[in-house]
């Protein structure tokens, strides 16, 4: 598993060996998918249009936004297109993880529309596990249970398909909402959400980097850890 560093919400970065990752995010129409670059990222990830429904089951981008985006791989055939899940509430993926049928029918259901569109892979975005007020206890063992089944699906493809996430960077979060095992062992990249560090507020009333690399010399305790230093995750 490789950690990227996203500075911002739509972007992220990480060097590895001798290559180099940029994951950027990319919400269809804005700007129109034809204006964009397609040598500017490495992984384009498709925001905004995968989704859950009010029975747990998987919303998928139509077919028509996912061809604008594999047009742009005429021009950079390495680019790798992934579409990105963003659940508007805890609940539905509290209740989507903890239920086998559920699991199985949504692995099989989007391992098939990403083969068929020839998409490269899948991302979740999902804020957060186990953390959030209307998250549950069991997140943190049932978002593992999706992720092996996912990687299981995704290996057993002609072409093995790509899973990543967009994980909180605060280390308080992400130790309590996810199995850092798990992690390690089924998904392909971790995008760590390292920025938002700062911003006015009644516990922080003070001025801060939105997203430092490390720790002031006067921060201290938590403070100290509100940064993109990833050595309590790594």
């Amino acid at each position: 598993m490789h950690l990227f560093l996203k500075i911002s919400i739509l972007s992220a970065f990480i060097q590895c060996c001798s290559s180099i990752f940029l994951s950027c995010y990319t919400v269809p129409d804005f700007p129109d998918v034809s204006k964009i670059d397609a040598n500017l990222c490495t992984h384009l990830l498709v925001i905004g249009r995968c989704n859950l429904d009010d029975r747990a089951k998987i919303i998928l981008p139509t077919v028509e936004v996912i061809e604008k985006y594999n047009r742009l791989k005429d021009e950079n055939p390495n680019l790798k297109v992934l579409i990105t899940l963003t659940p508007t509430t805890n609940q539905l993926m509290s209740r989507l993880v903890i239920d086998d049928s559920l699991i199985d029918e949504f692995v099989n259901t989007l391992t098939l529309y990403l083969v068929i569109n020839k998409l490269d892979g899948f991302d979740i975005d999902w804020e957060f596990p186990v953390w959030s007020k209307d998250a549950a206890k069991t997140d943190k063992k049932g978002f593992a249970v999706l992720l092996q089944k996912l990687r299981e699906s995704f290996d057993q493809q002609k072409k093995p398909l790509l899973l990543t996430l967009a994980v909180s960077g605060p280390y308080t979060i992400t130790k309590k909402g996810y199995d850092i095992d798990a992690l390690n062992k089924y998904v392909d990249y971790v995008q760590l959400m390292t920025y938002d560090f700062h911003d006015y507020k009644k516990l922080e009333p003070v001025v801060g980097f939105n997203a430092p690399l490390r720790a002031a010399s006067y921060e201290i305790g938590i403070l100290g850890k509100m940064n993109s230093l990833t050595n309590d995750l790594i």
